[in-house]
């Protein structure tokens, strides 16, 4: 293939970005998902600091990380708990510690790690032709 080829090729490849965001949102949900279950898995906040251990000394919301889902909307990326009291301990609100599990306002580096690679592999896909 020549380099005028080459370009022509890229050129209509670039014409296909329309969907990127949608798509890069859609590969990066489980990858998201895989890195706040297993800081939550952990015991810690999405940024890496252990969890306030329970009043016994015990070590918090052992289950935490099956309540962990995620799911592309669009071109976002949705973060949600699901279980009994979760948000609660996510806020610190009704007199419990704080013991963050999803990320708000700000997101860690695994997180945004987790967002390009998806969006690479959204790009690389759209690139080569794949839809």
């Amino acid at each position: 293939m020549s380099a005028l080829d080459e370009l022509r090729a890229f050129g209509r490849a670039c014409g296909n970005l329309d969907g990127f965001t949608q798509r890069a949102a859609q590969e990066a949900a489980p990858l998201v998902e895989a890195e706040a279950r297993k800081t939550a898995a952990a015991g810690k906040d999405p940024f890496g600091t252990t969890w306030q251990p329970k009043k016994d000394g015990g070590r918090p919301m052992v289950h935490a990380a099956d309540h962990v889902h995620v799911r592309a909307v669009e071109s976002s990326i949705e973060i949600s708990l699901d279980g009994p009291g979760d948000p609660w301990h996510n806020e610190g609100t009704k007199g419990r510690p704080i013991r963050q599990v999803i990320p708000y306002a700000e997101a860690p580096d695994a997180i945004l790690d987790a967002v390009e690679q998806g969006a690479t592999v959204a790009f690389d896909a759209i690139m080569k032709g794949g839809s």
